[in-house]
């Protein structure tokens, strides 16, 4: 098969993963506000509006999140000013409510329907390009994944889902090529990740019992010891910082 032809029926799918999340709420998208099923939807509109209406000032507590003293934000700041650059975008400066709720909605759908792309990048590693299609669509229909991933019922964990197939997939061509573009690749991954949630440490543990599982089999294979030492690195350094706010603010509320 051409990669013409692999190309536009990835094409083709990410349309099909389109049309089933927004035809059967087309009417709940058309008034504003938006009833979302999900309250984090709600909960980043609202953070989404608190940037656009304070620019250039950044906000930097939620004061509905502990009425009337405020907290920290307890989660990274990556998909809320996506959200707010993406709207500022599309309405060239001049967003209301109405447009943050469709760009919130579209962000979602859009990485849901997506994700047949990475699925299809995954699995022609270890199988033949007639059968990665075919996982990649249906990848598509996931039940689980369409319910997080539709127009009003989704939230920050569609663009994570995405994000975190690609890493494994940036992951797959370092372990394989170990050239300088997808290390970077893999690096960005990594890195927008932990910008989105800070639970994405448990993606980041995935590669890093993997890559330690193997240097314990192949000892010998100096590639891979060099992978466990930078993962260990990073993971001490870096990603912990985003995990440790949280926990503390846990242990706050309860004392």
């Amino acid at each position: 098969m051409s990669k013409f032809n692999e190309k536009a029926f990835l094409i083709l799918f990410v349309l099909i993963g389109l049309i089933i999340r927004y035809l059967p709420f087309f009417n709940e998208l058309k008034e504003s506000p938006i009833l979302f099923y999900q309250p984090d939807n709600l909960y980043y509109v609202r953070r989404v509006m608190t940037i656009l209406n304070d620019f250039p000032k950044v906000p930097r507590f939620d004061y509905y999140l502990n009425f009337a003293e405020a907290v920290d934000f307890p989660s990274p700041p990556f998909y809320p000013f996506f959200l707010a650059f993406v709207s500022w975008i599309i309405s060239l400066g001049k967003a209301n409510l109405h447009i943050v709720e469709l760009v919130t909605s579209g962000v979602t759908a859009i990485s849901g329907s997506l994700i047949c792309i990475p699925v299809y990048l995954i699995s022609k590693k270890i199988m033949s390009n007639k059968y990665a299609l075919m996982v990649s669509f249906i990848s598509v229909f996931m039940p689980l994944h369409y319910w997080y991933t539709n127009a009003i019922d989704g939230d920050h964990h569609a663009l994570e889902s995405l994000m975190a197939l690609f890493l494994f997939n940036s992951f797959m061509d370092v372990y394989k090529e170990n050239n300088f573009k997808d290390i970077t690749k893999f690096v960005l991954c990594l890195l927008i990740i932990f910008l989105l949630w800070q639970g994405a440490i448990l993606y980041a543990g995935i590669i890093v019992l993997y890559v330690f599982g193997y240097t314990l089999l192949y000892s010998r294979d100096y590639k891979t010891s060099r992978y466990l030492g930078f993962s260990i690195v990073f993971l001490r350094k870096y990603l912990l910082k985003f995990c440790i706010p949280p926990i503390q603010l846990v242990k706050d509320r309860k004392t």
